[in-house]
């Protein structure tokens, strides 16, 4: 009953305070995102050192950036246990102009590179 209640309820309630908590910024040498719904987590990525990124973007501008390779897989979403979850690529998700953001990193990126 109780995993039930979790997969109908819970995991929404933990994507949500996740995605409330997260925080992203682009530095002119780093990457940095700090996130957790429950343990907060900050990870720092050196933009010259920084793998591969896509963006995956809807037609109204939201969208999510994927630093590193994706699983061929599937993506969890937020909120669902899953084995292994914690070792995905890095993805700056719900990003509300996700183009604007991914211009803003490959830019980042390249003027890193030439410093």
């Amino acid at each position: 009953m109780a995993v039930g209640l979790y997969l109908v309820l819970g995991r929404l309630i933990v994507a949500r305070r996740e995605a409330a908590r997260t925080f992203y910024a682009i530095t002119d040498r780093r990457l940095l995102m700090e996130s957790g719904a429950f343990r907060r987590t900050f990870t720092e990525l050196d933009l010259c050192d920084l793998p591969l990124s896509t963006l995956e973007e809807g037609s109204n501008g939201l969208g999510t950036i994927t630093i590193g390779s994706a699983s061929w897989f599937m993506r969890v979403p937020p909120g669902w246990p899953f084995p292994g979850m914690y070792g995905q690529a890095l993805a700056i998700v719900s990003v509300p102009t996700a183009r604007a953001v991914y211009d803003m990193l490959q830019r980042a990126k390249a003027e890193a590179r030439e410093a």
